[in-house]
């Protein structure tokens, strides 16, 4: 048998299995390609329906309904998906929760067009609903990457087509060839002429289209490997936005949830506790069962401030408060704001009255510092009350309960000014005192219960009446001491009204004594609260444009304390009074300050010498030098003096004789009613006294008044 020549046996089963892979490339491998895509789209599929079904969950639980738009911006983005559907319920009865793109009515074609769509079912657990989420792929798309894979397998194909030609090529060429040239050189060896083999040139040409298309191939998956880090990382972009959003909201929760808390127990205007949480603080105190100190403190006035000032003003004067107690107390002190201008303090601890006042100083002098006003007028007033566990009580009420008596207590003490005061037994008593007038001066104004007299102030020289003195009556509560009701109508702040009222009623009487005597002068006293926080000139001058009456027939009588309370604010208040043309006296002068830089400092018109000089005066007495020198003062400066409370023949003859020709007092005239005032001024009420008469019996007008 001949042997088969080595190009036959290599060539036959090079080409079965050139013939193989070419049907295994061109029937098996594209069936296989449309099988492992089609996996592929349902496993994307799944993904995007799970992603589908938290996004939202999220959204109907969080009610942020944008998402939905976002979420079907970025959907329609991904070719995948040709439409999606979340739904609630078993399949049967299922309800549709969300589709995507909005409106595509899936139901629909799924039910009509089903063979376009290749779909995948994932049911759901949630813990807002169970269902079952559909998530389609358009069969188009699925047979679009198939078809986008085949022409690269014809390729792949052509591609091993040609490189089998090429192996086979090479190994004619450089395999059978140099084996049958060696063949023939070994068959010609040993013979006479032997075959010369000349070199060959090779080329590799082939080979290097082989390698380009392989690196096209890897740039081609490398592009695609990019393309999916990018995907991957905008949605990795997406989620921690999306979850820094989280994070902040939580943070604005909790801090909402913070603030409300401080709203539920800090006073929002001082920072300092409020009275629940004070409450709390104070029945741990009572539980803990060790002595305690607690004190009650408030702003005197405080209710005139903030209606002559404005609240701005009031405002500002209780942080400034309250700075002061966070500065004087001492470590570990409770402080609250109980409401208004009321505020408590706990100092868990012991104290004598001694350790309690001189913390009270310390307030008192740190509140005198307080600005809080555009007028830059400096000064607090301040009450403070003390009552101790458990000397003083062992209960919460009880405790408050003492301390607001000893408050009141201290209000009480004052003199327009602060005050101090620690709880003992039978205060209540005069506290409900208080309140009972308290609340029947509010009655009284309400109900026109108050009324004026009239004390009238006399010209000894000629026996004119030349003004009268207005005082506040009360006549259906005869039981009240009037300085008593003054005193309490001054703490509450009820003496800015009853000032109205007095200013009110004088101007009408003086309305109708005008005809009658044109040049006399009525007289008002003013509180020094008044005078401290009410705008005394713009109420007068509103009072006189509603009677008609001219400010020259008024006079205002001002204590000494009250100038120097605050002598530039009484300066400017002095010369508003001036200008509008109303006189101001100095009342009961000689008591209280007795300061004479009052008339060196201020412009005033009279000086009314305080009753307690004036009464059993004689030659001898100190009173009389005292009251000598007043008078002789006055008139060297130019100043009208009015001797008050002048009872007797014998005062009045003293006071004449040092030259005081003006006089007020019960040996004249008591305070009379309106029409009483109205007699005394008839024309001829009485004769002139004769200026060269020594005893003051002789005068006419007192025979007339005595008789």
């Amino acid at each position: 048998m001949k042997p088969r020549p080595l190009l036959l046996m290599l060539a036959i089963p090079l080409a079965m299995a050139g013939a193989l892979v070419l049907l295994l490339l061109l029937l098996v491998v594209p069936a296989q390609q449309a099988a492992v895509i089609e996996n592929a789209v349902l496993e994307e599929l799944h993904d995007i329906g799970g992603a589908l079904a938290i996004s939202v969950e999220f959204a109907i639980k969080e009610e942020e309904l944008g998402l939905l738009g976002k979420l079907n911006i970025f959907l329609s983005d991904n070719p995948t998906l040709a439409m999606a559907g979340v739904f609630a319920g078993e399949s049967d009865n299922a309800t549709l929760i969300a589709e995507f793109p909005g409106g595509v009515g899936i139901e629909r074609l799924l039910a009509d067009e089903s063979e376009r769509f290749i779909t995948r079912t994932i049911p759901i657990r949630t813990e807002l609903f169970d269902g079952y989420v559909i998530v389609a792929s358009s069969t188009a798309y699925v047979d679009s990457r198939v078809e986008s894979l085949r022409w690269p397998l014809y390729a792949a194909v052509l591609t091993s087509a040609i490189v089998g030609g090429l192996l086979i090529a090479f190994l004619l060429r450089f395999v059978v060839t140099p084996l049958s040239e060696a063949s023939k050189i070994a068959a010609t060896i040993g013979r006479e002429a032997s075959t010369q083999i000349k070199p060959r040139r090779d080329s590799v040409s082939e080979i290097g289209g082989l390698m380009n298309a392989l690196m096209r191939l890897n740039e081609d998956l490398r592009e695609q490997r990019f393309e999916n880090q990018r995907i991957l990382q905008t949605l990795e972009d997406k989620v921690e936005d999306r979850t820094k959003e989280l994070e902040h909201a939580l943070i604005e929760k909790r801090a909402g949830e913070q603030r409300i808390w401080e709203m539920a127990h800090y006073d929002e205007l001082t920072g300092l506790l409020n009275r629940n949480l004070f409450n709390q603080e104070f029945d741990a105190l009572l539980e803990a069962q060790i002595p305690f100190v607690l004190m009650l403190t408030d702003i005197n006035d405080f209710k005139i401030i903030n209606d002559t000032q404005g609240h701005v003003a009031g405002d500002t004067a209780l942080r400034g408060y309250a700075n002061v107690l966070r500065d004087c107390c001492r470590s570990g002190a409770t402080i609250a704001r109980l409401g208004g201008d009321e505020f408590a303090i706990l100092f868990p601890f012991e104290a004598d009255e001694q350790q309690l006042d001189s913390m009270y100083r310390d307030i008192r002098s740190a509140a005198e510092q307080v600005v809080y006003s555009d007028t830059r007028q400096p000064g607090l007033s301040i009450s403070m009350g003390v009552a101790r566990s458990p000397h003083d009580g062992n209960d919460r009420l009880e405790l408050l309960r003492a301390a607001d008596t000893a408050m009141y207590k201290a209000k009480q003490q004052k003199i327009s000014g602060s005050a101090f005061s620690v709880f003992h037994h039978g205060m209540a008593e005069h506290r409900l005192r208080a309140v009972e007038i308290r609340d029947a001066i509010k009655y009284a104004l309400a109900h026109n219960e108050l009324d004026l007299k009239f004390q009238p102030i006399w010209d000894i020289n000629n026996g004119s009446l030349i003004s009268c003195e207005s005082l506040l009556r009360w006549p259906s509560k005869p039981e009240y001491r009037l300085d008593h009701v003054i005193e309490i109508a001054e703490q509450t702040g009820l003496i800015l009204d009853i000032g109205e009222f007095v200013i009110e009623r004088t101007l009408e009487v003086a309305a109708k004594t005008r005809a009658l005597a044109p040049d006399l002068t009525h007289s008002i006293n003013v509180s020094p609260i008044q005078f401290r926080y009410q705008d005394l000139p713009a109420l007068l001058e509103q009072k006189l444009s509603a009677t008609g009456e001219s400010a020259r027939r008024i006079m205002l009588e001002i204590t000494e304390s009250t100038f120097i309370d605050n002598m530039q604010r009484t300066q400017l208040m002095l010369d508003r009074l001036h200008e509008m043309g109303a006189a101001v006296a100095i009342d009961d002068f000689g008591t209280g300050y007795s300061n004479l830089s009052v008339l060196h400092n201020f412009t005033v018109d009279w000086i009314k010498i305080d009753k307690s000089l004036i009464s059993n005066i004689t030659h001898a007495d100190n009173n009389y030098q005292i009251v000598n020198a007043i008078i002789q003062m006055a008139v060297n400066i130019n100043m009208k003096v009015v001797a008050e409370g002048v009872e007797t023949l014998s005062e009045l003859s003293v006071l004449r004789s040092v030259g005081c020709d003006r006089v007020q007092g019960f040996l004249l005239s008591e305070p009379v009613s309106e029409e009483r005032l109205y007699e005394l001024l008839q024309p001829q009420r009485y004769a002139r006294a004769s200026p060269d008469d020594e005893d003051a019996t002789s005068l006419p007008f007192v025979q007339t008044l005595r008789g």
